[in-house]
């Protein structure tokens, strides 16, 4: 599944200013297909980069098993925060935070990236892996959901990222 820590490159790399013509649309591809159709669009060439704050919570939760006092003490946990510094010289290497690693046997049935959103399907061959994840951005914030089936484990998670200046050196480092 998705890592936390590749969210804020995510927000990061759609702070764009695209124009909204611009963008990727692949079905059935594999991650390299991906990436490479993402690099030649030319979105992820003018990343801002700075401070990030990530702000993670569970706002749906099922695993057959869990007590109802459990999925409510998920539901109710703070949301996890961090704050991560995206330098200026990551700015070609952040593509995996729009193009999540998969695991062995993982792919994109569907893959879109435009100048204000992002929005994709992974399934894996495993058959009972699946993520959708979708998220809309402006050049200093992102809001996002992701979907997630793994296993009988299903769970929603909503992410929001704000961009809050240059980077001081205290931040998270990847």
């Amino acid at each position: 599944m998705i890592a936390y820590r590749v969210l804020i490159p995510l927000a990061a790399s759609l702070t764009l200013g695209a124009s909204q013509d611009a963008g990727v649309s692949l079905t059935d591809a594999s991650q390299d297909q991906v990436i490479e159709a993402v690099q030649r669009s030319g979105l992820t060439s003018k990343i801002r980069a700075g401070r990030w704050s990530q702000s993670i919570r569970v706002i749906d939760f099922s695993k057959p098993g869990t007590t109802a006092d459990q999925r409510n003490q998920i539901l109710a946990a703070e949301p996890r925060t961090s704050v991560q510094c995206i330098a200026s010289e990551q700015d070609k290497v952040v593509i995996p935070g729009i193009i999540p690693s998969l695991g062995e046997g993982c792919s994109y049935r569907s893959y879109k990236l435009t100048g204000k959103s992002v929005s994709m399907e992974v399934v894996c061959a495993d058959g009972g892996t699946r993520m959708a994840i979708t998220g809309n951005f402006s050049p200093l914030t992102y809001y996002g959901q992701i979907e997630a089936t793994v296993g009988e484990v299903k769970s929603k998670i909503e992410m929001t990222l704000v961009y809050r200046g240059q980077c001081r050196g205290d931040e998270a480092k990847d």
